[in-house]
């Protein structure tokens, strides 16, 4: 009889798959361990995000893929079922095939899409509430003594050979499940078919199932009891529950090779098997250590943050006076440009007035000596005439005077005379004897200098049109000066304000800088806290994985270590089913694929 045959062995077995399923997780959580642990790179790798309503129905389905281009090709095709297909990336389709051809730029493609496929898991939640069964819509703060039961159904098989006859066989999904269980909720908590990680805040639990594996390998439950589904059992208070996320991949199994299981080769698998449990044991140890480096340097930051604190009380202080100080900068540039303005205006003034000299002034001065020339030109010919007639003008106007006088002196009642004739007669008889006066000679050297005067005069208009232009071309310089300042003065203006809103608002937030302070250490220090607690739960991952590899692992190498008689079709069975489940969307014939659900349950929250 085969050593499988007995209760014995499959006790081993349902260690070795918690071991596996644990295992699995923690990879996942070890980026580096989770690396090594992976086959060679695909050409295809999609990952199937599945959200689930919170009794485990399906509400949406998105698959995100990512090509490899390690050929670093212009262009690669792929072919999927996907709808709505969205990337960052070029492609065409072809509308017949379903074929999407992307420009890669020597690249690899990235890509998602929806469907309305069904996935291969169907996930079934349940929660029984004191014996009875109650929807989540109506779980939400009630308390008491809870049961949630997540059952998966396999719907993914192949027919296969097995001894003769067609056999039903699934492929061998293994589904993980993350269920956060915080204290102030859930007290007195177990769990069937998972492991429970107790914290400083909240428990772990770590629920697995292999649905379908119990049928393909054809065992009775008498023999192994292989999980299709996790229980978790708690008193609760107010019930609330977060999302929990599930992990469902038939990466397990793919890649197995049962050909010469009987072998000594097996013994060189086992041995890696264990050196890489050693490893993850390993790995544990170092991050738990790295976290407890993370918490001192936190509790460095809360007292860093006490220091900076103490630093920066005097801000309130020194803002409202820097706010002070802006605000008279603002008022005096300002000020400045609108003397700027001022002074622009002003020099535009005196070039105008300079202009209007220049066009219309002096050309009036140069016509008017123009005309002092021509009339003293005519008072010169005048006083040559009247020189050469100077005698018998001079005796003429003796005459004249001398009749005048003897009209106003021999006046008669004959011939009366008013007081204005008296007054005209004697104003010309004063004419006359002024002119009696007159020296020609003398006249003649004054006309002469003032027509000399008139000349120089003129001459000077040209100095004078000279000088205004100077002036008007400096005028248009302090003009074109004052306009640059008084634009640079307006701009530093709308600085200046700018600036003193500026350092108003920093005035205003100074308080809730120093209540962001007391936030930041009160902060830090509940990450300092929680890193603790990582810390802690750390610790106890590595001595859950030492358990699991004394319990599991070693006692698999003892339990392996012999002939799977007839269980070895089946397992070969298992992991071509395994091999086969590469693409959930489809892929090009052409490409190697690999695939991974990530089941992400709605949480039920107050």
């Amino acid at each position: 009889m085969s050593r499988f045959a007995s209760r014995a062995p499959w006790h081993h077995a349902r260690k070795l798959t918690a071991f596996a399923l644990s295992f699995l997780l923690a990879a996942n959580s070890f980026p580096c361990l989770a690396q090594a642990a992976q086959a060679s790179s695909v050409d295809k790798a999609e990952t199937v995000y599945v959200y689930n309503n919170a009794d485990g129905s399906v509400r949406q389905i998105t698959s995100k893929i990512v090509l490899a281009n390690d050929a670093q090709a212009e262009s690669i095709t792929d072919e999927t079922a996907l709808a709505d297909i969205d990337s960052e990336q070029t492609f065409s389709a072809d509308p017949n095939t379903g074929k999407l051809t992307w420009k890669t730029d020597g690249k690899e493609v990235q890509y998602q899409g929806t469907t309305d496929a069904q996935p291969p898991l169907a996930v079934h939640v349940t929660y029984t509430l004191d014996g009875a069964v109650v929807s989540p819509s109506q779980l939400a703060g009630k308390s008491g003594h809870l049961s949630m039961r997540y059952d998966f159904e396999n719907t993914s098989w192949h027919g296969s050979l097995i001894d003769g006859s067609l056999t039903r066989v699934y492929t061998p999904f293994v589904a993980v499940a993350s269920v956060t269980l915080p204290h102030s909720v859930f007290r007195n908590v177990s769990i069937e078919n998972g492991k429970l990680t107790d914290g400083a805040s909240s428990s772990m639990a770590l629920g697995y199932a292999l649905p379908g594996m119990q049928q393909s390998l054809d065992l009775s439950t008498d023999d192994a009891d292989i999980p299709d589904h996790f229980v978790i059992e708690a008193d609760v208070t107010d019930f609330e529950l977060a999302s929990v996320a599930i992990i469902v991949t038939p990466e397990l199994l793919r890649g197995l090779d049962t050909s010469n299981l009987d072998t000594g080769e097996l013994s060189d698998s086992m041995d890696a098997l264990q050196d890489a449990v050693a490893a993850l044991s390993e790995g544990s140890d170092t991050l738990t250590g790295a976290l407890d480096q993370i918490a001192d340097g936190e509790d460095q930051l809360v007292s860093g943050i006490d220091q900076f604190k103490e630093q920066t009380a005097a801000i309130p202080e020194a803002t409202g006076a820097l706010s002070s100080g802006a605000s008279a900068l603002a008022d005096g540039v300002a000020n400045a440009a609108a003397g700027a303005t001022g002074l622009v205006e002003g020099t535009a003034a005196v070039r105008d007035a300079i202009d209007a000299v220049r066009t219309q002034a002096l050309p009036l001065a140069t016509e008017a000596f123009d005309g002092a020339e021509k009339g003293l030109g005519a008072a010169q010919e005048a006083l040559t005439a009247l020189s050469a007639s100077a005698d018998t003008s001079a005796s003429s106007i003796a005459d004249t005077i001398a009749q005048l006088q003897d009209l106003l002196d021999q006046e008669s009642e004959e011939h009366p005379l008013d007081d204005e004739q008296r007054t005209q007669i004697q104003a010309a008889i004063d004419t006359l004897t002024a002119l009696e006066t007159i020296d020609p000679a003398a006249l003649a050297t004054a006309i002469e200098a003032t027509a000399t005067a008139v000349e120089s005069a003129k001459l000077s208009v040209g100095g004078v049109d000279e000088a205004l232009s100077q002036t008007s071309a400096a005028a248009t310089t302090v003009a074109d000066g004052a306009k640059a300042l008084s634009d640079g003065l307006g701009a530093a203006s709308e600085g200046a304000s700018s600036l003193s809103s500026g350092i108003d608002q920093l005035d205003q937030s100074a308080p809730a800088i120093a209540q962001g302070l007391d936030a930041l250490k009160s902060g830090a220090s509940e990450l300092s806290s929680a890193l603790r607690q990582t810390a802690d739960g750390s610790a106890q991952l590595t001595d859950g994985i030492s358990q699991l590899k004394s319990e599991g692992i070693d006692e698999l190498v003892k339990v392996l270590d012999g002939d799977l008689g007839n269980l070895q079709d089946r397992v070969d069975a298992l992991g071509s089913a395994a091999d086969s489940y590469d693409t959930f969307s489809g892929k090009a014939d052409d490409m190697t694929g690999s695939v991974t659900f990530v089941y992400k349950v709605d949480a039920i929250e107050l």
